[in-house]
């Protein structure tokens, strides 16, 4: 790894330890597929009832990365526990974020590139990030939802529910 790459990924892991206390403050979230398991297989379907699964495709190629800041960086002001983990400003944090989230390069056939769209794969931060954005989009969802689910569980980008048959069509 170049002496860039090494300092990219030092400071994404930075960010990411700064970050990852602010996952999993949803009822829906899943920690892993050990903790999913021992929920759905306790959890009972209603004969009206039935259990379906979604998945994201390519969640994290499809996070809108300027939408995620926006949402980290509103996080970030909120979190009364930050100075526990960092001497950093929210704002420096955040532009921190922004600098390993938007300059995303790859290299291809001796070829350059800058990634503009989603987050990149391989980086410790970017799953923190995802997380992050879907417990936001699906407490916004669910919220408004006219009949909104009993049960709903996610683990990264697998959506796991339980929905009345009338809804489910």
């Amino acid at each position: 790894m170049s002496s860039i790459g090494t300092i990219s990924y030092k400071c994404a892991r930075y960010l990411a330890d700064i970050l990852s206390p602010m996952v999993a403050k949803t009822r829906h979230h899943m920690k892993n597929s050990k903790a999913f398991v021992e929920k759905v297989t306790k959890q009972r379907v209603g004969p009206d009832e039935e259990m379906r699964s979604y998945d994201v495709s390519a969640l994290f190629t499809s996070v809108p990365v300027d939408k995620a800041l926006i949402l980290i960086r509103k996080k970030l002001k909120e979190d009364t526990t930050l100075s526990e983990r960092t001497p950093l400003a929210p704002e420096d944090i955040a532009n921190l974020l922004e600098l390993c989230l938007k300059c995303t390069y790859f290299q291809y056939e001796g070829e350059f590139y800058l990634k503009i769209h989603g987050a990149a794969m391989g980086s410790p931060l970017f799953p923190i990030v995802c997380n992050l954005y879907m417990e936001n989009f699906q407490q916004r969802v669910l919220s408004t939802a006219e009949q909104p689910p009993d049960w709903w569980k996610r683990y990264v980008d697998d959506n796991h529910t339980i929905l009345k048959k009338e809804f489910s069509e």
